[in-house]
Parts: C-alpha cells; structure tokens; sequence
C-alpha cells in the first residue's frame, strides 16, 4: 500500500523530465495525486519527477531557439527565458559579461485596457518616479507610453535584489490624498511649460484645433481625479497586463546566486498576469498630410524635415535602420527623436508617443534659408535614392546590421536596449529577419514615410525665431 504524501497547501506544479513538459498536481489538504504516474519514492526516481515551488520558474529557451536548416542564424548561449507559472510572467536573461553592475527593466503590456487615459498615465508617473527617487534614487525610472508600463533600474550592482522592491511599489501600492494632490500641481505645472510644448509640438500638427481640450479644460479635470479613480485605474492596468522581464547580467554573478536571483525577479506580485501574446498590440498611424514650418530656436542644425514613422512589427523597424542608412549622404543626416501626443486630446484611444526621422540638411549656421528650396532638393534627392538600384549597398548594410546585433545580443549592455520592440522568439531569429529585407521592402518604406508624407520642417533662426513670434502675437 502506497501512504498519501504530506504536503504545504502551496501551489505545486510537477514537471516530467522525458516529456519535457510541466502539469500541474492536483492538491487536497492532506495528499495529491498526479494524472500520469502513482506515487512512490521509486517511481519518482525512476521517471525523473521533480517537485518545485513555483517561485522558481521553467527555462523554455529551446521552445524558441530554433535553427531552420539552410538559414542563416544567430546563436545566443548566453540568452536564456524563463517562464513563471504562478504569475505566467517571462523573463529574458542574457547573461553579458563585459558588463560590471546588472541591468533590469520589466514591461507590462495592456493589450485589453479600452480607456486608455493620459491624464490617469501622467498621475501615476509622477507619483511612482517620486517614489522609487525616494527608495533608490538615481538611475530607476517609470515610464507608461499608451498601455504599455515599464519600469527599470541601472547602473547598480544590487538593480536584480532591488527589482523585487520595485514590483512591491508597482503592484503592492496604495496611494495616498498628499501625493496625489502634489502630482495634480505638478502635472498642472508641466502642461503650462515650455518644456510640455516642446516635446509634443509636431504631434499638434497632425490633429484639428477641436480634437483639443482647453487649457480650462484640462486643468480641470486633473483636479477632479479622485484616489478611488487613480487605484482603480492602477489595478485594472495590472490586471489586464502580460509582463516580461529582461535581465542582463555578468554571468558570474548569476552562477553564483541563480536561485536567489531568479525568485527575487518574481517576488511581490501578487496576481497572475496574463500569458505572453504572440502578435504585437500596433495603434494605427496618422500620417502627416500638411507641410508645416516652424521657427526653433537655433541648435547645431539649422534646418530639419522631421517625419513621422511607425513600425507594425520588428521587421519594420529593422527595414527602417536600414532605410536610414541608405537615406543619410554626404548633405542629409538622419537622427531620432521622440514626441508624445499631448495630453489635451479629447480621443485618447488614438495616443502613442510617436517616433519622428529628423533630415537635418548640411546649411551653414546664420545663412538666410529658403526652407521651400530646400525641401524642393531634398525630395529630388529621395526620389533619385527610390529610383536607383542600391542592391549591393542593401547587402552591405545587412551585414553590418547582423555585426551590430550579434554584438549587443552577445556582449554588451545595450542588449537590453535592442531587445525592446522584440517578441521574445525574436530574439533568436534575428539573423533570419534581417537576411528577408529586400530592395523592394526599403523602396515601400521610403515611399511611404517620406515620399507620401509632408514634413514639419524646423528652421532654427534666432531672429526668424524673434520675428515669428512677434508676427503670430501681434
């Protein structure tokens, strides 16, 4: 006769080591039985069943790495992924060891929130960055851009012990009247600012006046945001959330202390988030239909074409860097710059923070600009670049791309900064990705961003700047 086995009331799961697949037990108060094998000491070692608690995750690195014959393929031995089941959160771990001092960053995706609200978003990074200043200070941060949260810390050698710190504040936290009122003056402040201008300036362009609330407005409704709201606009973020979490870390120091840093990772959340999705959540993009010129104050150019560019999905963006590449001469830089819709819209469902190319032109600094001419001779420069065959130059630029990522994937910290956009099965088919881009692929993207698309161009000018001011005030 086989005794029942004592047991925790603590979740179980137990794993075949043949089937390579994890089940779980079912669990009474006083024994458990398992679907695919009687209980005894003997049978358990002879079929290699393992019991753990489910703080430790699964690695299921092999359900990912997967070479395709004949492809050509990036292989990662210091990428390893690891599954949660008790908050089916993902992990990343790439274990780099040029780097001295750990990096962190966990994500959260919404992909079921329908009320996105930018003023709740706004609140909560306030409140959160306070926190987390007060906690750890420098180098931890929050950000939450549309439905997707993240938060992360560098630069510190405890970053791995202190993230379950962090997924305390996030997931653990009750908000307090003191500090959501602070946030509310704080935010108030911010959207009065020049600063709050700035960052979301071209974005106004793409929207009429009346897609805009008031400043009244706007002011407003932030002082009308309760704690009740705020909580539950938190929770409901949470809860409808997928989570992963990517680590980069020396690879000694994880030797030395898997188990501990493995279960501080997933320590202090409490709920069980939702399983990873295979597709990405893409909002839809608006292009910009008006050529629009404003007057900056001067920086190191002194005229840019800014566009707006959006990726579906990690092989757009990898088409994008080659399109910069291919699109940046001996007269035309490409750089990046980042803009957030403002706050003010009245349809939140349609903000993101939206990726702009700036064409900054090679113009001595203090010449009189005719930024007409000069858009003129930039379009005649693309559509000269469209017409081409820049074959051999596209397998250039595909090669370096591949050396760029083998580099940051395999060697160094920016392997976290690389692996954003990323699905995770992504991270071991980048090669194949890139070798899929063809001619006619960078052609489509060229055409559509900045052949299709008017630019909001930047003529940086103190005294055009002076004049246009006093112009539109007068």
């Amino acid at each position: 006769m086989i005794n029942p086995i004592s047991i925790s009331t603590n979740p179980i799961f137990y794993q075949s080591k043949q089937a390579k697949e994890t089940k779980p037990a079912n669990v009474s108060a006083s024994n458990f039985e398992l679907s695919d094998y009687k209980i005894g000491q003997a049978i358990l070692a002879r079929n290699n069943i393992s019991f753990r608690n489910l703080v430790v995750p699964i690695e299921v690195t092999d359900k990912y790495n997967k070479k395709i014959e004949g492809k050509d393929h990036l292989d990662l031995p210091n990428v390893h992924i690891y599954e949660y089941p008790d908050t089916n959160l993902t992990l990343v771990l790439n274990l780099a060891d040029k780097i001295k001092n750990p990096i962190v960053s966990m994500t959260l995706n919404n992909q079921e929130q329908s009320e996105y609200n930018p003023i709740m978003s706004n609140l909560l990074k306030i409140i959160i960055n306070k926190r987390f200043l007060q906690t750890f200070g420098a180098d931890t941060y929050y950000e939450n851009e549309g439905n997707v949260i993240s938060y992360f810390q560098l630069n510190n050698q405890d970053a791995v012990k202190n993230i379950s710190q962090l997924n305390k504040i996030i997931f653990n936290t009750k908000f307090n009247k003191i500090e959501l009122e602070m946030a509310k003056k704080n935010l108030i402040k911010y959207i009065n600012s020049d600063e709050y201008n700035n960052t979301n300036i071209d974005m106004k362009y793409l929207y009429k006046s009346s897609d805009f609330k008031s400043n009244n407005e706007l002011t407003k409704e932030i002082n009308s945001v309760t704690l009740y709201n705020i909580q539950n606009y938190q929770d409901n973020c949470l809860k409808n959330s997928e989570g992963m979490a990517q680590v980069v870390i020396p690879k000694n120091s994880f030797v030395k202390d898997q188990n501990k840093i493995l279960q501080s990772i997933n320590k202090n959340i409490p709920i069980k988030l939702k399983p990873q999705n295979s597709t990405e959540d893409m909002q839809k993009f608006i292009p910009n239909t008006q050529l629009v010129c404003i007057r900056d104050l001067p920086d190191s150019y002194p005229l840019n074409f800014n566009y707006k560019i959006s990726f579906n999905n990690t092989k757009e963006s990898l088409i994008g860097e080659i399109a910069e590449l291919i699109l940046t001469g001996d007269n035309y830089i490409v750089l990046e710059k980042y803009y957030k819709d403002p706050i003010e819209i009245r349809n939140p469902k349609q903000t993101n923070t939206c990726l702009y190319w700036k064409i900054n032109t090679d113009i001595a600094p203090n010449q009189d600009i005719n930024e007409k001419e000069e858009y003129k001779k930039f379009q005649k420069y693309v559509n000269n670049i469209y017409q081409s065959d820049f074959a051999n130059e596209l397998e250039e630029y595909k090669n370096l791309l591949k050396d760029d990522y083998k580099y940051d994937l395999q060697e160094n910290e920016n392997a976290l900064e690389r692996c954003k956009p990323f699905l995770i099965d992504e991270y071991f088919q980048i090669y194949e990705l890139i070798n899929s881009i063809t001619e006619q692929d960078i052609k489509n993207f060229i055409r559509k961003f900045i052949i299709e698309q008017k630019p909001v161009i930047h003529i940086n000018d103190t005294k055009k700047y002076e004049e246009y001011n006093h112009d539109k005030t007068n």
